[in-house]
């Protein structure tokens, strides 16, 4: 077990403090416990994740403040357990080490122009969040900008922070292995806590990073969908995929880049994605064309209204939506057609048990797999598979 010297107050990590073959078995009892009810549900032992630390691949840092000697500080790192303040993070042992010390010149660079911190309660300030992306396969780190005004970031002012972060990234404990490919600032005015904007600009670089998963090339940008874990991800999806019939045609709804249609690619007949996010479709169509991917293909729009409109045979549905769960159009759309076998992929397992009720009018819950992809935390993902 690691020691933090924020655990207890900030809200990143709740099992710090707990053995990682316990953390597991609390994650599975957590699973057990929900479905209760489900007489004779097998749920199977919790999949472990072959890296217990440092494993995010992606951050999402608000901006804070706090009161210094003669004026407000500006702060960066993740909410109190109790939502009073930012945490002004030192250090992060679930993080990737390269995507902190990032973290870290970013607020002194922040510090050093004069940067204030967006104040939600007053609906004022300029910096909302950092959000940073790091390429398991390329090393590459995008960190993302997002600001309450479209006013940009000045040259002048940004290549101070580009040589901060590249002096960083080339000392001794990174190896050369993390590179910056790219800054972009995102435009969020709205009065929420939702990271990121409408609108991007790119102040440098490249607004994506290259990514690599199962021997297939990805292009991913600050908004578009991919898991935080890349040492799990390949056992989450090879739970899919063995799921899946040979020569089957599978629709992947809520796809995002494409990353589990193609993986699926290598056994189905057909993959059909769909997706509402247009961002996420045009790399998932970059996908398929620069891996000379030819049973794969994406919709962009609504997934109810698009599965309440397709034709053709499909067998099986594969199913991965946000932590809310299925929109409940999305479900009745499910329930319109006539798939032999859904596999839901859930981050979160009350909603999971919330839709598998409604679900069970037509279809039957066969088995529930957990699988950690975030460990040290309460978080746990689950596959799910229904049969007709």
């Amino acid at each position: 077990m690691k020691e933090c010297m924020h655990f207890g107050t900030c809200a990143g990590c709740d099992l710090l403090d707990m053995p990682y073959a316990e953390q597991l078995n609390e994650k599975e009892l957590e699973v057990k416990d929900i479905f209760r009810d489900w007489k004779n549900l097998p749920i199977k032992k919790t999949l472990a994740s072959p890296e217990e630390y440092f494993y995010r691949h992606k951050m999402q840092l608000p901006f804070g403040h706090k009161k210094g000697k003669y004026e407000e500080i500006l702060t960066l790192g993740l909410h109190a357990k109790d939502y009073s303040k930012i945490i002004d993070l030192k250090e992060c042992k679930i993080q990737d080490e390269a995507l902190s010390a990032v973290a870290w010149d970013v607020r002194d660079w922040a510090r050093e122009e004069k940067y204030s911190a967006y104040n939600e309660k007053y609906d004022r300030g300029f910096l909302k969040y950092l959000v940073l992306r790091k390429s398991h396969y390329s090393g590459e780190i995008l960190a993302g900008l997002v600001t309450a005004t479209p006013k940009e970031i000045v040259k002048k002012k940004l290549d101070p922070l580009i040589a901060k972060i590249q002096a960083t990234l080339s000392k001794p404990q990174f190896n050369g292995k993390s590179i910056l490919s790219g800054i972009v600032q995102s435009i969020n005015k709205e009065k929420t806590t939702m990271a990121i904007g409408d609108h991007e600009r790119l102040l440098w670089g490249k607004k994506y990073i290259k990514e690599e998963l199962g021997g297939f090339k990805y292009r991913v940008g600050l908004s578009t969908f991919i898991q935080v874990n890349p040492y799990q991800t390949p056992r989450l999806y090879e739970e899919i995929l063995k799921q899946i019939p040979d020569e089957a045609n599978v629709i992947d709804a809520y796809c995002g880049i494409g990353t589990i249609s193609l993986w699926l690619s290598k056994k189905a007949k057909s993959v059909l994605g769909i997706e509402s996010n247009p961002n996420s479709i045009e790399f998932a169509n970059i996908a398929v064309k620069e891996n000379k991917i030819r049973n794969v293909k994406f919709l962009v729009g609504d997934t109810s209204r698009i599965l309440s409109q397709l034709e053709g045979s499909y067998e099986i549905l594969v199913v991965d939506p946000p932590r809310s769960g299925l929109e409940r159009n999305c479900v009745n759309a499910i329930l319109g057609m006539n798939f032999k076998k859904i596999i839901y992929v859930s981050c979160n397992p009350e909603t999971l048990e919330e839709d598998a009720r409604t679900l069970s009018k037509k279809y039957t819950l066969k088995s529930v797999q957990p699988v950690d992809m975030f460990p040290q935390t309460y978080h746990i993902e689950s596959v799910a598979i229904f049969e007709k």
